[in-house]
């Protein structure tokens, strides 16, 4: 591991100097050229800052608080893949929390209290239309640490609290401007009624499909004592015209539901020719059978959050999206 010493040693200046060079705030001036080749310097040597020591110094906790929904599905592992990526490139060490409950997510805030974390990477902490969420946010957590909130419904930056988002919006009309463009005139869609990310979808998917002159109908969530209404309703739209039947449920889990139950009906010949399914979330399972699906980068997601949040703790100027886009997955079910 390169040190401060090994840095002032090749530049020949004090290892004083090279601590205020490549302190992201310093505490005292240093001469351009100085600054120049010291970081010139360090960047050659792969010189990684001492973050711990760091926040340690200031009397911080080294290690970045992560506050993450209790259920650990496939999504929300590869957020966490990305946060730990850049954690690690940077020299972050971090805790992992996984509740649910307004409780619980209390005692969260009060062990970072107690334990002085500087930075927080909470996703939503219980439910919520997320309209509160930065009051919500500001009165649990600590003031004195650094605060990002991963997917936030909207845009967040006020004082020690900012955000990244995924934009559900944008995945409804990805949905529909789909199933449009395979020629569907009549349409289906799953309605969300508790979860504001679903609600999103759900009201872009309706007002683009308004907007091209069509009415969208919908089905409450796909339980097991609708599903064969459901069905019912998909083949009498069938029957009234050559043209395919749109259906937009507002998860994978939903659609693989829908294309199952097709496939028990004896309908199976249908998907893809005169019923078009589009899921989404793009979980493993729907790769695997050939489920259109809207892709959520969630990788990307906990890599912009953590990033930003060593942008807040370090004064680093790491690229970061704020607002990341769902990519649609065309496959076999349109």
């Amino acid at each position: 591991m390169v040190t401060l010493q090994d840095i002032a040693d090749r530049t020949g200046f004090s290892r004083a100097v090279v601590s205020r060079a490549l302190n992201p705030h310093p505490d005292q001036k240093v001469a351009a050229k100085t600054l120049e080749i010291v970081r010139k310097t360090a960047a050659e040597m792969g010189y990684r800052r001492n973050q711990a020591a760091s926040l340690l110094a200031k009397g911080a906790s080294p290690a970045i608080g992560i506050f993450l929904p209790f259920h650990q599905d496939e999504l929300i592992c590869a957020m966490l893949k990305g946060m730990c990526n850049v954690a690690n490139q940077h020299g972050f060490a971090y805790n992992i929390y996984n509740e649910r409950r307004r409780v619980e997510y209390s005692e969260f805030a009060q062990t970072l209290r107690n334990t002085r974390n500087a930075g927080v990477i909470t996703y939503l902490p219980f439910e919520t239309s997320g309209d509160s969420l930065p009051e919500e946010v500001s009165r649990l957590l600590p003031q004195s640490c650094q605060i990002v909130v991963a997917n936030a419904r909207t845009p967040i930056k006020s004082g020690n609290v900012e955000s990244v988002m995924i934009d559900n919006y944008a995945g409804g009309a990805l949905a529909a401007e789909h199933l449009l463009q395979k020629k569907c005139v009549r349409f289906l869609y799953e309605y969300a009624t508790r979860s504001w990310q679903r609600q999103e979808r759900c009201r872009s998917f309706v007002e683009h499909i308004n907007h091209a002159g069509f009415e969208a109908r919908h089905f409450a969530h796909l339980s097991d004592e609708i599903l064969e209404s459901v069905i019912d309703e998909v083949l009498s739209m069938i029957l009234a015209g050559p043209f395919p039947v749109g259906v937009f449920c507002n998860t994978d889990r939903s659609a693989l539901r829908l294309y199952a139950e097709l496939c028990r009906a004896g309908k199976a010949g249908l998907i893809g020719k005169e019923i078009k399914i589009c899921g989404f979330d793009n979980i493993t399972v729907a790769d695997e059978i050939g489920l259109t699906t809207i892709a959520q980068p969630f990788e990307a997601l906990g890599e912009a959050a953590m990033s930003l949040l060593v942008n807040r703790l370090t004064g680093s100027n790491i690229p970061v999206e704020h607002c990341i886009k769902p990519v649609l997955c065309p496959r076999l079910t349109t």
